[in-house]
This record gives structure tokens, sequence and C-alpha cells, in this order.
């Protein structure tokens, strides 16, 4: 030990104790028996004084001879009163800490800390060795109990209760430290309780999860889905504490490419049109075809010469694949030596007026039975260009009334189609096609239909439940007794996947509108279904008058999405850049998954179309119309005289149907605000007129489906199916 008290001396003026002021404080020290202490302090015992205030007097003892030194004064000096010991009445866990202060309290009212002066204890009241604590008064709670913490100072005693509490968490540990996902993805958590005697415990399960930024990521469970660029922290709660770890989101990442048709076949030295679509990580899509590198494995087989656009060279298979960066999507191509066998244009004999456009592909008809769009090499020609106009790429414009042969030609072979163009065109005239079918033991409501769509190939339309309807051209129908089990109130055509999709009381998909399979676990009323090249989007009423809504990429798994509102939906379309979605609201949606709500507050509209430069919104209640160019902002157009179901853009015009539930009705209008009336033929005597509940388009020919036809006498029933032309 370093002889403290020669270096002291120099520094203070002390006094020995015999000449001490009464005012004056000593320090009285004993070395205990410890002769390294005697002979550092120059004798066994004794005192130093002339210490002007009691602080100074205990921060000697402190620093030269703690727990053996004693601070008093002269006559006048203030007197130690009693000693109290904080924190009082401590509930301490077990396996927890608690650091207790001694405080010394003299006759004039001063105190000083004597935590190191003071001799500390701790005894056991009830239980069994409850705590223990050291010599500088830090107590270890141990067992469940009760005891007295106290501390002894110059022949004063203080002391207080402790009671000892079961083992508490003290802090949560949240894994993985600050991770970063990108937008759509997700990133599972662990909670681990870290417990006041030391052991730790999973709590992953157990506890509750919450995310300080729902903006950019949402939890459930432990586990977070990101929903948008930026940052959020991620807590985790147990036991009265929490941990919380922080969330970084990115933008969406690029996670799939497929490409499609998936395994194509093509007759060698003609070409067919492939797509790629790209998925993201936030379930979004788009057609990457003309921005993806396309390569062929094997160049002796198939070629890809425009994005997308394989040509057949040789008969075998080659792998095509469509690459974004180090994503990519394959298919395999096989050419055959099939020949062409013939050449047709779609769509068929349209009946066009004076200005309308129309858009025609040629249709590769080979000898092993396949048949594909022809994307290049035709050519295309009008016996009359002063009636109707044709490009090199299949675009015609009518421009005087008359008719003209329009051709295709490709490798030799012509295909041909008469274009009509009049001064009442489609939507003008309607005709009823009865299909005289007979349903045993069937009812009126067995001949309902509210749903029609156009393939490409045929017409598919349904109702009831159990039955379907399908059409090459409209006119001539087959009934088939294999149709959804359920109510049908809409149809949609994938052509990208070949695969139609039936909603109502249920969701059903077919690949020929004959055969049709359940989809399982969406057990919904829908009204509405759209497809967008990449996801159907289905809406409707969950049955409590609030909103349904599903998406699908696939047309088997759907998932239920937030539309933005808690009204009801009833029609639905994509306008190739975005979703409109309306009813007693309207939604707006880019990916059919985050949807943005119109402040337009009019409702009960039952059907919706795109022109391609405006939307229109038709009503059956108050035969309403409305339309807009973004799908956000609406303006009232005049109303309709009756009630109408549905709309469609087809031929350059706007066709509306609807009835007054006795009478059918329909109308066009080019801008979706002065409409026009059609003559919409009436049924065969003895029947009874109907009301349209939907209209399609083949590109020729509009069709109309609706409510049965009766007559009252047998009674016999038929479908109510209207053409024009």
């Amino acid at each position: 030990m370093r002889r403290l008290l020669p270096l002291l001396l120099p520094l203070v003026v002390l006094a020995a104790c015999g000449g001490a002021s009464k005012t004056d404080y000593c320090a009285n020290w004993s070395c205990g028996g410890s002769s390294q202490c005697a002979s550092d302090m120059g004798g066994p015992s004794g005192s130093q004084c002339g210490f002007g205030n009691l602080s100074d007097c205990q921060a000697w003892c402190q620093t030269y001879i703690p727990g053996n030194c004693s601070c008093g004064g002269g006559s006048s000096a203030p007197t130690l009163s009693y000693v109290t010991v904080t924190p009082g009445n401590a509930v301490l866990a077990i396996g927890l800490t608690q650091q207790y202060t001694a405080t010394a309290h003299y006759s004039d009212g001063s105190s000083a800390d004597v935590t190191g002066q003071a001799t500390w204890g701790v005894v056991t009241t009830s239980g069994s060795n409850v705590a223990s604590i050291t010599a500088g008064g830090l107590v270890t709670a141990l067992a469940l109990g009760a005891a007295t913490v106290s501390a002894t100072y110059s022949g004063h005693s203080g002391s207080t209760t402790l009671t000892t509490a079961p083992v508490a968490i003290t802090w949560i540990e949240v894994a993985p430290a600050n991770p970063t996902i990108a937008k759509g993805q997700t990133q599972a958590f662990t909670a681990t309780a870290h417990w006041s005697d030391g052991h730790t415990t999973d709590v992953t399960a157990t506890g509750g999860w919450s995310s300080q930024n729902t903006g950019v990521a949402t939890m459930s469970g432990a586990v977070a889905t990101g929903q948008g660029a930026g940052t959020a922290t991620i807590v985790a709660y147990a036991g009265g504490k929490s941990g919380s770890t922080l969330l970084t989101v990115t933008g969406p990442l690029l996670v799939s490419v497929a490409v499609r048709p998936s395994a194509p076949t093509i007759a060698t030295g003609t070409s067919r049109q492939l797509t790629a679509i790209g998925t993201w990580s936030d379930n979004t899509a788009q057609d990457v075809t003309l921005t993806a590198s396309w390569v062929s494995s094997v160049t002796t087989v198939a070629t890809v010469g425009v994005p997308g656009v394989v040509n057949g060279i040789a008969p075998g298979t080659s792998a095509v694949s469509a690459a974004m960066g180090d994503v990519t999507g394959l298919t395999t191509v096989t050419v055959t030596p099939a020949t062409l066998q013939g050449v047709s244009i779609s769509p068929p004999q349209p009946s066009v007026g004076p200005g309308d456009t129309l858009t025609f592909s040629a249709i590769g008809s080979f000898s092993d039975g396949t048949s594909y769009p022809i994307p290049a090499g035709v050519t295309w020609a009008s016996s009359a260009p002063a009636t109707v106009a044709v490009d090199p790429s299949g675009a015609a414009t009518a421009i005087s009334i008359g008719t003209a042969s329009l051709s295709a030609s490709y490798d030799g072979v012509v295909g041909a189609t008469t274009v009509t163009v009049t001064s009442s065109p489609p939507g003008t005239t309607w005709t009823w096609r009865p299909t005289g079918s007979t349903l045993p033991g069937a009812t009126l409501s067995n001949y309902q239909l509210n749903a029609i769509v156009w393939t490409g190939t045929q017409l598919v339309t349904a109702g009831a439940p159990g039955f379907v309807l399908t059409s090459p051209d409209g006119l001539a129908w087959s009934v088939h007794a294999s149709g959804p089990a359920g109510v049908v109130n809409a149809l949609a055509w994938a052509p990208e996947l070949g695969l139609l999709v039936a909603v109502g009381s249920g969701i059903w998909t077919s690949s020929d509108g004959i055969t049709w399979v359940a989809n399982a676990g969406v057990g919904h009323s829908f009204s509405a279904v759209a497809w967008s090249g990449t996801r159907f989007v289905a809406v409707g009423d969950k049955g409590i008058g609030s909103v349904a809504m599903y998406a699908s990429p696939d047309g088997f798994t759907w998932t239920q999405q937030d539309p933005a509102t808690a009204q009801v939906l009833d029609a639905i379309v994509w306008n190739g850049a975005q979703f409109v979605a309306t009813g007693n609201a309207t939604v707006v949606s880019a990916d059919g998954l985050h949807w943005t709500l119109s402040p337009d507050t009019s409702s009960a509209w039952t059907g919706i179309a795109w022109s391609g430069t405006k939307f229109v919104k038709v009503a059956f209640i108050g035969a309403t119309v409305s339309t807009s160019t973004d799908g956000l902002h609406w303006t009232s157009a005049p109303p309709f005289p009756v009630s109408i179901w549905g709309v469609i853009w087809a031929n350059n015009r706007f066709v509306a149907v609807g009835g007054t539930g006795a009478s059918a009705f329909a109308f066009t209008s080019k801008d979706g605000v002065s409409w026009a009336t059609a003559t919409v033929g009436p049924v065969q005597s003895p029947y009874s007129s109907r009301t349209f509940r939907a209209v399609a388009w083949t590109g020729a020919r509009l069709v109309g489906v609706g409510d049965p036809v009766w007559t009252s006498s047998a009674p016999t029933f038929d479908y109510f199916i209207e053409t024009s032309p």
C-alpha cells in the first residue's frame, strides 16, 4: 500500500485533534489489525483533523482508508442522527440486481452519501437465501421471498425491505437485425426474450408484432410483407417488454419471366409470335416481349428475329428463352414438317359504317391440325380500295358504302373475307335468333343468360346453373348441359392462357367453353370479371352488402384483395393500362392489387367500357350514364330512357343494352354522351320479348343475350339471343 498520509498533508492544512477548532471535522480511523496499514498510516489507529466540512472529511476516508474511517467534529460540529437506505420497499425479479444507497443524516439537517463507508447486510425474512449483497450495497435477487437490507455507519443503522418476484423478461431481441427486402417480398422475424435470471426463450409465436409504418411494411404474425419503398420499425412485444429492428424495403424485383404459349408448334418455313410476361416481387406483371433478350438454343431448327417472333427452319425442337437481366423464361418450340393448308381472316365478314376501322389478322391452318395467327409476311389487299382500304399490317378503313373483298396471302395460300360498309352498321338493327332448344324438365329460369364472351373462335354464353351455349358465329347455337354448376354473371377470356373464367355464385374455368371445373374455396357472389393479359380480377358481394374482390394470375389460384372501399362493385374493365371497377363506388388500379378510390360518389353502376380514349359507365337503377378519361373523375351524361345492364366498345362505338323487363333495348354512341336508339327485332309470336343482360362483339357481329322468352299457352321457353347484323 502506498503511504497516503504524507502525500495528503502538503495539500491541505490539517490539525491534530487536540488543536482542532470546535467546528473542524476529524477523520477517526483504524487499521483493524493490518500491519501494512499501520505502517502506511503511521500507526494502528488515529485521527486526522482540520477538515472544514463533512464532505471533505468523508472524501478523505473514502480515498485513504475506506470502511474503517468515520468523521466527527468538535463540540459545535453537527452529529450523526440516523442512516437511511434507498430505494425503499423494492420489488426485484429473481436474477436481477439493485444498487442500494446509504445516506447519513446530521443534526444540522445536512446529509451525505455514505454508501461506500457503510457496512451492508441482508437478512432473509421469508423464504430461503432470498438475496445476496456486496460490500458496496449491490443486491442480487436469488429466490422468492422477502429480506431486510441494512447499512451501518458510525454506529447508526438504517434498513428497508426487499421483496423478490418470479423471473421476468428484461429485454427482447428481434432477428435478423436491419434486413432489406423488395416490395412484395416477405421477411420472417424471430423474437427472443432475455429473462432476469439469464435464460432465454423463443417468443416469436406467442408475442405480438407490429409495423410502425404500414405503408412500407405490414405484419402477419412474425412475417413482414414489403408494401412500398422506405423503412419501417418492426416491433415484437412480450411480457410487458418490446424489442425492434429496422426493415428496409426497396422497389419490386423481377422474379420470373414466362414465355407464352407454352410448348408451341410451328410448321417449317412459318413464324409465330411468342410473348414474354415478367412478374415482379409485388405480384405485378407486364408484357416484356419487346425488352427481353430472345435466344434459340438450336438455330438450325428455329430462330428468333423480331422480338418474340420464332421462325421454323427445320423439323426438330429448340429451347427458346426470353431473358430480363439474370431472370430467364423458357419454352420448347417444336418445328414440324406440316404444310400450310389454308388461310382465314379474322374477324370474318364484318359489317361496318363509313369511317370505321378494323384490324384484321391472318390465321394459318396446317396439315398437322394446328392453327395460329401469322405474325409477319402476310400480303394484304382490297378488291375495292375506294370502299375499304387496307394497309400492309392488316388495318382496314371503311371509306364508302359498298362491299369489298379483303384478301390475305401467305406462302402462296390466299384467304379472303367480305367487308360490308353500310349506313346501318352493327348495333343499328337487331334480330332474334331462336335456338328451338328443349331442355328436359326445364323451367323458365333454366333459359336465363347473364353473360357472353367472344374467344376469337367462338361465342360462349351462360347464366342458369348447369347450362352453357356455344356458337361460331352467333347464328347457330349448341346447348351443353355441362356448364358451371351455379349461376353465372360474367365471363372473361384469357387468350394468353387459352382459358375461360366464369364468375357468379362461384368461380369456374374452362379451356373449351363446354367442360367447366369449379374453383374451391371462393364462395362469394361475383358480378364481374376482367383479364389484363397477366391477371384476372373478379368483383362482387360477400353476401352481407360488402365488397368482394379476388385476383388470380392463372384462373385457378385466387387471393382476396383490398379494393379501397367497402361498397359492392358490380362491373370491371381493363383498358390496357389499368383496371377500373365500379358499382356503389368506383376504384382504379394499375395491377389489380393496389387500388385508389375515385371521389365520384354516384352508385348503382352495372356496366363499364373503354373506347381507347374514354370510359363509359351505365346504371340499371336510374338509367344513368357517366364518362371519364382517367377512371377517377367522372362527368354525367344525359340518362337513357330505360334501365341499362351492360355496355361495351365495339366497331368504333359504344353499345349499351338493357330493357324494361318486357322489351329489350339497345343504344349506340361514338362519344358516350349522344346515343342513338337501335331497332331491336321482336321475338316470334307467341313468344314475349325480354330484356338484354349482356352483349359481345365478334369483330363482325354484335350478339346480345338476356332473360328467357316464353309462351304462356304451352308453356314453352327459349333463349333470348339477338344479333346485329
